[in-house]
């Protein structure tokens, strides 16, 4: 079978936490999205994207590139968003990929299986005949020639683990930065105009205590796109298509939901919201 018909699929490439790293890059980029309904970027999205590549590469024209990929044909036979795709791929830039290539692929995928080793052991087989070593002691030898390139290679993998570990550290580090720092006071009062000027069929608010301040406070500095009043107001306007949250659709208990802008700045409820849980199937 010629070479262009396959393609090495290394041991370990499903578990490594590289795709961890990638998954966080692609679900930051999406974040900052008003109207997403795919934050949830796992690594079975990424390791999907990653084989989809690299079959594209293993018969692009040169080998190696990504020559003829296309975010939404992939997307559409992956059974995901177009968006999630173009996401992963970007997120893979400086880790997998090379700008429009993936990255060391003449060492990950010869052209021919190396011959190397074998030609190593025949030698040493032969060395060890002229110097009429026993059975057992040639043996012994190649099992010790075999341990070592083990070792080796057990040896990259392990700096490669390492690498990918210490990357995903540094993004979780980041993950986990004080959102506080830096970020403005959040307007509550401003906030609210525009929540009773873009939603006046939903329930107005009639105080705002600490509870309620400590939810939208959070929401605003979490996160730098939050951070602008007309982020706020197509928040409020993409809530306004829901016939659900409109309270214009009844619920599996026949009643309207009641829906009100603490309910809307919970963390659930509007991580649930951002990703598309209440919109409209023909929407």
């Amino acid at each position: 079978m010629r070479a262009e018909h396959w393609f090495r699929w290394h041991h370990g490439t499903v578990t490594d936490p590289k795709w961890l790293v990638v998954a966080a890059r692609a679900r930051h980029a999406l974040s900052h999205q008003v109207t997403p309904s795919h934050f949830n970027v796992t690594t079975c999205h990424v390791i999907a994207v990653w084989a989809a590549m690299l079959e594209c590469a293993s018969q692009a024209l040169p080998r190696g590139t990504l020559a003829g990929w296309c975010d939404e044909d992939v997307a559409a036979g992956l059974g995901i968003d177009t968006d999630v795709v173009a996401a992963i791929r970007k997120a893979m830039d400086g880790k997998t990929l090379k700008e429009d290539s993936v990255s060391a692929w003449s060492e990950r995928q010869p052209k021919a299986e190396d011959t190397g080793a074998a030609r190593r052991k025949a030698v040493s087989r032969d060395r060890e005949k002229s110097r009429d070593v026993t059975t057992c002691h040639t043996k012994s030898r190649d099992a010790a020639t075999e341990t070592e390139t083990e070792t080796e290679t057990e040896t990259e993998v392990k700096q490669e683990h390492k690498s990918a570990v210490a990357d995903l550290s540094a993004a979780v580090a980041a993950d986990n930065a004080d959102p506080d720092k830096g970020a403005p006071p959040c307007p509550h009062e401003k906030i609210i105009a525009i929540y009773h000027e873009v939603l006046q069929e939903l329930r107005q608010v009639k105080q705002w205590n600490e509870t309620r301040r400590g939810y939208l406070a959070k929401r605003w500095k979490e996160d730098p796109e939050r951070q602008s009043l007309e982020w706020w107001r197509e928040y409020f306007g993409y809530v306004r298509q829901s016939l659900f949250l409109m309270g214009k659709k009844t619920g599996r208990d026949g009643r309207a939901f009641d829906c009100d802008l603490e309910w809307l700045v919970r963390p659930s409820n509007f991580i649930k919201v951002l990703e598309g849980k209440y919109e409209d199937a023909s929407a």
